[in-house]
Formats: structure tokens, C-alpha cells, sequence
């Protein structure tokens, strides 16, 4: 849902493209005010920008491009600014009266706007990494589950996708 609100209120037409997003820890993310920061990092990833790692981003994105504030934005920016980050990108609703010392913070009610507050000066920096074994141009597609290797190792619907060797999804 959120990749139909970037195409149509960002700009952006990701359709065509897989798009994963992986959370550290393997936390759940159980609340709505993911979908900025979500929608934020996608766009730095397919313009092959990196994001001021002192920017930090919360809000609710709704099916019309807009940016709804959520519970505890002071307190989330006063934490943020705890922890070192210089800049907030907020729901308007969220920016606080008072600031802490040292943050910035830009509030929006629209995704566009928030995208064009995105720092996105710097290319990213790639590091050299070893294709998959299906991915090699000798091979043309990723094995099969009646292929004689998956059906050796006992293959499951995670090892078809590529997953590796580990069987996980």
C-alpha cells in the first residue's frame, strides 16, 4: 500500500521493482508511524542516496499523500535528540513548542514535502558483493523445487526464493 501512496503522491513508480524491507533486530513493526521513515528509505535506496545518518523520521502516511501525526512526537524527538540525531522530519502536528538543543526539525503534511526535505546528496557507497549462485551469467534461473539439488538438500519454498543454503525464508 505504501508503494501505490509513493507512486502516486511521491513521484516515484517502484511497480516493477522487488522491494524488501528489513527491520534490525527482527523487530515488529506494530505501529503506523513507520510508514514515513519506511517510504523515506525507499526512495534513498532506489536513487542510490544515502540519508544523514543523524536524520531521523516519524509519521503516519495516509492513501492521499498525507502526513498524520502520531502519539508521543515530543517525546520521541526529545529521545532522538538524546541519542545524537540533528535532524527530525515530523507530521506538523508533532513539531514540539520548545526544541531540544541541537535539533532541527522540519514538519510536513505531505509526502511530497517530506521528500523534498530527504537529504539525498551522497552516492552510495557499494561494496563488492559475490553474486548468487543462480545469479551467475552462466545460469539463467534460480533452481527449481523438482531440480535435482533442491530435492537433494530437501529443499523448501525459502531455498527456491534464494535464501541460501540456511532453508530459512
Amino acid at each position: 500500500l505504501l508503494l501505490a501512496v509513493l507512486q502516486r503522491h511521491g513521484g516515484l513508480s517502484v511497480g516493477g521493482d522487488d522491494v524488501f524491507v528489513n527491520v534490525v533486530g527482527g523487530l515488529r513493526i506494530g505501529e503506523t508511524a513507520a510508514d514515513l521513515p519506511t517510504l523515506l528509505a525507499i526512495v534513498s535506496s532506489f536513487k542510490d542516496r544515502s540519508c544523514d545518518k543523524r536524520l531521523v523520521a516519524f509519521g503516519e502516511t495516509g492513501l492521499a499523500g498525507e502526513v498524520r501525526p502520531v502519539k508521543y512526537g515530543t517525546e520521541r524527538i526529545a529521545a532522538a535528540a538524546q541519542q545524537g540525531f540533528t535532524h527530525a522530519i515530523v507530521p506538523k502536528g508533532n513539531v514540539p513548542k520548545k526544541l531540544p538543543d541541537g535539533m532541527r526539525v522540519t514538519g510536513v503534511t505531505r509526502l511530497a514535502e517530506a521528500l523534498t526535505e530527504l537529504p539525498t546528496s551522497r552516492a552510495i557507497e557499494r561494496t563488492s558483493v559475490a553474486p548468487l549462485p543462480w545469479a551467475v551469467a552462466a545460469r539463467s534461473a534460480p533452481p527449481t523445487p523438482d531440480s535435482p539439488r533442491m530435492q537433494r538438500r530437501g529443499a523448501g519454498a525459502g531455498d527456491v526464493s534464494g535464501q541460501g543454503e540456511g532453508g530459512g525464508t
